[in-house]
């Protein structure tokens, strides 16, 4: 089968080290397809004449659990112009890596031992976001063989979009998915844009739809998600604020986000500031990549609001004002004030989806040029971009 490369990951599976490849077949469907691949790094040992067979004894104990070494070999690199001979030592899990190469700093100088395992796998493959490629797919969607047919395609095919927003309840100002009820969710795709409101009727806002509950507004989103295909889902900070928010709301109503195409969102901090992987999809922070536009000056914003965003892209008010102290009065007293809130909503949704769509193209190009999917395009600083495109041109040259 020929598919474009969509996205990423990683994942465990029959007790192996798996890369998950999200692809899009040129007819649009979304699938995703298994590699087996293995996590290494090399070391150039200060004993030449040790037998390889002593590093393969290597066993690391941590946490309760054994980290063989799977394989230890002699690769051949260029090293400041000369050729030199190092040891590839291969791991069974990526997370055994920075367990055992601590075992081997003392034998040796480390190379190549802190690379992300995705990217690791990228760059050894040779292959990019959007490239076309020929699988030979067995069992289970288990890739047996794979060969890149062309680079570089314009977009990736069908990339079904849609932004999303919440608001949430905030009777002192800031909330607190402790306590605060998410009252609000809204989104927009290219066919249609809507508000579910929780636990209240809005009359005269055909955009609405009433939800029981909670976890009644998270069934309808997931299954909106999935009725739709959505391939790359949008918010505006939704790293810091949306997600992080829903994923503490469903732990507090004790009940699950299903919002993936396979395995759970995965919530993790990164520099100080929180990032939420949905695996399956890509997850397209606006904000992010309006806060990276404007550090490299390719844009200027006065400010990184949604609102100032907005207005300097497309030189136009887009999101609806509203003191966000007040916004639980605004739910508390209904009538106008309540469609107001509805309005509210739904203009953050579609002015995030146009903010995106706005973007879109610049972050494909990024991700093509520098080799890596577009959830990380979003996410990692201008030196990442410029160290993994290193990276991979010196991999080309051994």
């Amino acid at each position: 089968m020929q598919a474009y490369l969509a996205d990423v990951d990683f994942v465990a599976r029959n007790d192996s080290s798996q890369i998950r490849l999200f692809v899009k077949t040129k007819g649009g469907k979304s699938l995703g397809l298994y590699v087996a691949a293995d996590p290494y790094f090399l070391f150039l040992p200060f004993d030449s004449k040790k037998p390889l067979g002593d590093y393969e004894k290597v066993i690391v104990s941590s946490n309760g659990e054994k980290m063989p070494v799977k394989k230890a070999e002699w690769v051949s690199k260029i090293r400041r112009g000369k050729e030199v001979k190092l040891v590839k030592v291969t791991c069974r899990m990526p997370s055994h890596v920075p367990v055992i190469r601590e075992v081997f700093k003392p034998l040796g100088e480390l190379f190549e031992h802190d690379i992300p395992f995705t990217r690791r796998f990228l760059i050894d493959s040779g292959l990019t976001p959007s490239d076309l490629i020929e699988f030979d797919v067995g069992a289970g969607r288990q890739v047996s063989s794979f060969k890149k047919i062309s680079s570089g395609a314009s977009i990736i095919p069908l990339l079904r979009t849609l932004a999303f927003d919440i608001e949430t309840y905030n009777p002192i100002g800031i909330s607190k998915p402790g306590k605060d009820p998410v009252i609000m969710l809204s989104y927009a795709d290219a066919n249609e844009a809507k508000v579910f409101s929780v636990g209240k009727e809005i009359k005269g806002k055909k955009f609405v739809e009433k939800v029981s509950d909670e976890k009644h507004l998270f069934q309808r989103f997931s299954q909106v998600l999935k009725e739709k295909h959505v391939d790359l889902l949008s918010g505006y900070n939704s790293d810091g604020f949306d997600l992080p928010y829903l994923i503490e709301r469903a732990k507090v109503l004790r009940t699950s986000l299903y919002f993936s195409r396979g395995g759970k969102m995965v919530l993790r901090n990164a520099g100080g500031r929180s990032q939420v992987k949905i695996p399956g999809r890509i997850h397209f922070d606006a904000f992010n990549v309006a806060s990276a536009m404007n550090f490299i000056g390719a844009f200027k914003f006065s400010r990184l609001t949604l609102a100032e965003v907005y207005k300097e892209l497309f030189g136009e008010a887009g999101k609806l004002e509203l003191d966000k102290a007040s916004l639980f009065k605004h739910w508390d007293e209904g009538g106008e004030k309540l469609e107001y809130l509805a309005d509210y909503s739904l203009a953050d949704s579609v002015s995030t989806l146009r903010i995106t769509n706005f973007f879109l193209p610049f972050a494909e190009a990024l991700s093509k040029t520098v080799g890596l999917p577009l959830y990380e395009i979003s996410r990692v600083s201008p030196s990442v971009l410029v160290e993994n495109t290193l990276m991979r041109l010196a991999f080309t040259r051994g």
